[in-house]
């Protein structure tokens, strides 16, 4: 469920310019892939999103540079009616305090079978990984800490 907002998108005109993280706390299954194998699995939450990156919480850190699919409720539904599922492919970033940061490659909404769950707010905690990276073309793996 979405807790809140606390910033707003920025002029897009500057091609150095941060793309905003939005703290955004969704549960998520991740799966961990090498030569189209899977090598782990486990379960998360968000803890935020932007346009290029996801950070979340998982039952452990995961390793910078691999293949991750990432897979999420979305919050809102298709004609309020239609349940959505976000699924992610990326590459890990950044793993950090109990967090793991990654790059978005590709992302798509499917539509997903209405499981009419109640989700349990779980409290929010604080994660240190704060990413900031630049557009393709740019020193895609900076990342910068608080």
């Amino acid at each position: 469920m979405i807790t809140s907002v606390q910033r707003q998108p920025q002029s897009n005109s500057h091609p150095d310019r941060h793309y905003p993280d939005y703290p955004v706390e969704l549960d998520l299954d991740y799966r961990i892939v090498v030569d189209r194998k899977i090598l782990d699995a486990g379960r998360g939450r968000t803890v935020t999103i932007s346009s290029t990156t996801v950070t979340f919480k998982g039952d452990h850190q995961i390793s910078n540079g691999l293949d991750i699919e990432v897979t999420l409720e979305w919050p809102v539904r298709l004609d309020n009616s239609v349940s959505l599922r976000l699924h992610i492919h990326g590459e890990t970033v950044k793993a950090e305090n109990g967090c793991n940061a990654i790059r978005i490659l590709r992302h798509e909404f499917r539509t997903s079978k209405d499981t009419t769950k109640t989700l349990t707010p779980i409290p929010s905690q604080s994660c240190s990984v704060h990413t900031a990276i630049r557009p393709w073309g740019h020193d895609e793996n900076r990342m910068t800490l608080p």
